[in-house]
């Protein structure tokens, strides 16, 4: 009985399948198309929020240029990150970004792009085009920055000199006049304030720098004090304020601040073993002297002459140790000045030369003044200051200036201080890479 009347039943139902689906398939079609379409929308708002991510941390990592200048580089990102393909996009895509502040007083950076795009599907509905848009912010805390220049003597035969304030000028310029704070110190035989921490910096760095004389040793760790100095002295800074040394130089330090052991010479000195590299041995054009720290006259730029150590037991202005720069008085005719042929390492015990005294010769002094540098940048790290360091020339040891910044190619690299970076600059034409590549690492990493 079933078996007959199934035959019959199975035929109807089919028929009435295929009206179904005959009924339900323009519908499929449109479900599938609205698929298609919008999944293509979805890509197509992927592409836009990339690239107006990419355009807007730019865009505000350059915003220090001027609103012109930075929109202009915003434009330029997003061009790069979103492809204009006519098959699939129906005009142009567009971004557009405009500034304003938080409630913290922190720039904001705001991008908005949309773009238009083709239907494939859903067109045969009449819906030819499907607008895509996306919205993204970007931000960053002030800054609070303090130039440590390196205006030795140096500077005069490798071309930094002639590149020093170009390369500063353009650093300068990435960072918010008004919102961030920039102050410029130098040193040699000792470190000047020369720029004290303001909102208005541009003018002022730039033309301390372009009137710097560039003379005598390399006395780091001056510099880097007056450089925290600057930092620690800003009265009141948003909670949110980052921190940061940029410490530049071209050689190795070969000035320290000692005790000498010597029946004439009871007062802490600056002692400066010049000449050569510090790995190499001692010639004929290597030289010592020994300087007064209290005597910064010689120290500003402002020529040789005074201040040196003579025979007296107190510091005085009688060359008889070292003539001042005409004509050094090589080590080998004047090994140590009024008895003095050992310093005392300034760190005691901690310092890797030890407390005891030690013979006044390069590698003594050029260790010394390195590892009290490094511990020093230390000090710096456990305020929340980052150090960042650029090294001009071949002949600079490299290992030191990694060390002074925490870099993480550092033998000694802690991830639990700020990380920095060391940057390296072989000729003078390089130097304004370096400095804009450090400023560019800085704000990259405070951008969000």
């Amino acid at each position: 009985m079933h078996l007959t009347r199934g035959l019959k039943a199975a035929g109807k139902e089919s028929g009435q399948i295929v009206v179904i689906l005959a009924l339900l398939l323009p519908l499929l079609m449109l479900f599938t198309g609205f698929a298609i379409d919008f999944g293509f929308a979805f890509l197509a708002k992927a592409e836009l929020a990339k690239g107006c991510d990419g355009a807007n941390l730019e865009t505000m990592l350059n915003y220090g240029l001027g609103p012109t200048k930075a929109k202009a580089v915003g434009q330029s990102v997003f061009a790069l990150n979103y492809k204009g393909d006519p098959i699939f996009n129906a005009s142009p895509p567009t971004a557009s970004f405009t500034f304003s502040t938080d409630g913290s007083g922190n720039p904001i950076c705001s991008c908005t792009a949309t773009a238009k795009i083709h239907t494939f599907f859903i067109r045969l509905m009449g819906i030819s085009t499907l607008n895509v848009s996306d919205v993204s912010q970007a931000t960053r805390p002030p800054v609070i920055l303090s130039l440590v220049l390196d205006r030795t003597g140096s500077m005069n035969g490798n071309g930094g000199a002639a590149a020093l304030p170009g390369a500063v000028s353009d650093f300068d310029q990435y960072f918010i006049q008004g919102t961030d704070e920039l102050g410029q110190v130098s040193f040699a035989w000792s470190g000047t304030n020369d720029v004290p921490m303001t909102k208005t910096f541009i003018a002022p760095i730039d033309a301390s720098v372009n009137r710097m004389t560039f003379t005598d040793g390399t006395y780091s760790m001056s510099g880097l004090q007056d450089g925290y100095t600057q930092i620690t002295g800003v009265v009141s800074p948003p909670a949110n304020t980052v921190k940061v040394v940029v410490f530049f130089t071209d050689g190795w330090d070969n000035t320290i601040q000692a005790s000498l052991p010597s029946p004439t010479a009871s007062n802490k000195v600056l002692v400066e073993f010049g000449g050569d590299a510090a790995t190499t041995g001692f010639d004929e054009g290597d030289y010592l002297t020994f300087i007064d720290p209290n005597n910064v006259g010689l120290n500003n730029g402002q020529g040789n002459g005074n201040g040196f150590y003579g025979a007296n037991a107190s510091p005085n202005t009688t060359v008889t140790c070292e003539d001042g720069g005409n004509g050094f008085r090589p080590y080998s005719s004047m090994q140590y000045c009024n008895g003095a042929k050992k310093f005392t390492p300034i760190l005691g015990s901690a310092d890797p030369l030890g407390a005891s005294p030690v013979s006044i010769n390069r590698i003594n002094i050029t260790q010394d003044a390195e590892y009290s540098t490094i511990q020093f940048a230390e000090t710096m790290r456990a305020q929340g200051i980052t150090v960042y360091s650029i090294g001009l020339g071949n002949d600079i040891d490299q290992t030191y200036l990694q060390e002074i910044a925490n870099d993480p190619a550092s033998p000694t690299y802690n991830a639990s201080e700020p990380t920095g970076l060391a940057l390296f600059a072989p000729r003078a034409t390089d130097l304004n890479s370096a400095f804009q590549t450090v400023a560019e690492k800085i704000l990259l990493r405070l951008t969000q």
